[in-house]
């Protein structure tokens, strides 16, 4: 396959009703919130400065994310961004939608503050569709802002007709569900099941895993709420497979192809699947990610962006 072409020559949704809408969230915890000092104050100015520079390598990535999306799934995708920033002097693509939200995000509370964020995004869907005359439906793609997406995730709602929820799962008895993308069928009936099943995932959070709010506790309340469903994904050899979950319908996808995330560690190489879609660049990689979609742009080649995450085998990064 030339390197230089997308997966596919055309989006998988095409008509005009039924699209695709992706939803991340883009925060600023308030503990790291940059402040000002007075001049005698250099130290803390130096801390401040380094959350800047933070802060501006975050740009990046979300920069990467979106531009990402624009050319993987060109023109039919709009992208909501919730955020507690100010969209001053960011330049966005045009697909993108700046959502301010009141919440106080913070360390402690960032998770279940993302699900609640989704939920209310969702409450937001369900409104316009029982308001709304015309009959359209926008599937919506929750996922992390770390991220480049290689291939057209509307695919999976052509490909998988049935489903109302789709979760990515992986090999990991204790997390064995990754929250970085969720995908939600547009229908009122898939939109209400999947804000109630999130609903029932933060109550789970907040009654068993308080003491895991700042990361983890979302992956491990929805591997309470799925329980031994994802057991049964044996039977089908790490291959995408249906469950119900409470009323929702709930389609399972491999981390490897739709949520796949490099190694991390110095020679380590477990190879990458050549049908991957989504590149999920967490925690320490993100800089990897910024360097791997700077090539993309130089060379217009997705093989070779794939080879340097493939060859990355660092053992610490940057942030």
């Amino acid at each position: 396959m030339d390197g230089r072409r997308l997966v596919r020559d055309r989006p998988c949704l095409v008509s005009e009703k039924e699209t695709v809408s992706f939803a991340t969230l883009f925060v600023v915890p308030e503990a790291d919130a940059v402040e000002t000092y007075s001049s005698e104050q250099i130290e803390v100015k130096e801390r401040t400065r380094g959350k800047r520079i933070q802060k501006d390598k975050l740009d990046a990535v979300l920069r990467s994310f979106l531009e990402s999306i624009q050319v993987s799934m060109p023109g039919t995708t709009e992208v909501t961004i919730i955020t507690n920033q100010n969209k001053e002097k960011r330049e966005l693509p045009q697909n993108a939608v700046w959502k301010p939200s009141t919440r106080e995000f913070a360390r402690g509370n960032l998770m279940v503050q993302r699900l609640e964020s989704y939920i209310d995004f969702l409450e937001d869907m369900i409104e316009k569709r029982k308001n709304s005359s015309a009959y359209s439906i926008t599937h919506v793609i929750f996922s992390d802002f770390d991220m480049i997406v290689v291939d057209d995730l509307g695919c999976a709602f052509e490909t998988f007709v049935s489903f109302d929820v789709a979760l990515t799962f992986r090999n990991n008895q204790r997390q064995p569900i990754n929250s970085g993308v969720i995908m939600i069928r547009g229908t009122l009936e898939s939109l209400t099941r999947g804000k109630n099943l999130l609903k029932k995932v933060v109550e789970v959070y907040r009654a068993k895993f308080s003491h895991a709010f700042g990361v983890l506790g979302d992956q491990l309340a929805l591997a309470d709420v799925v329980k031994g469903t994802v057991q049964a994904a044996r039977a089908f050899q790490g291959g995408p497979f249906e469950a119900p979950v409470m009323a929702a319908k709930t389609l399972f996808l491999p981390c490897s192809i739709y949520n796949w995330t490099p190694s991390e560690g110095a020679g380590q190489f477990h190879g990458m699947p050549t049908e991957v879609k989504v590149l999920h660049f967490k925690g320490s990689r993100k800089r990897l990610m910024i360097q791997a979609w700077n090539l993309y742009k130089q060379h217009r080649n997705f093989h070779n962006m794939k080879c340097l995450v493939l060859k990355s085998g660092r053992s610490k990064y940057d942030y």
